[in-house]
């Protein structure tokens, strides 16, 4: 299967914002008891959106190269 750049760039806008979107969320978190492990998830949650954003990136820089070869 091959994926465009600009399917790959969508991606990419669409990740950004679910990250952005997570980000606010873990800001907006009420501090007490059950609040922890919701925390926990939001982190965790970020966690994997940035590292598929440098994956994503390191495809496209992959791709371009290929391209110039």
């Amino acid at each position: 299967m091959t994926i465009s750049e600009s399917e790959l760039m969508r991606f990419y806008d669409d990740l950004q914002k679910e990250q952005t979107s997570l980000l606010l969320d873990l800001k907006n978190i009420k501090q007490d008891d059950t609040s922890h492990k919701v925390e926990l998830n939001l982190q965790k949650q970020i966690s994997i959106i940035t590292q598929l954003l440098c994956s994503l990136l390191k495809l496209k820089s992959l791709k371009k190269n290929k391209l110039s070869l």
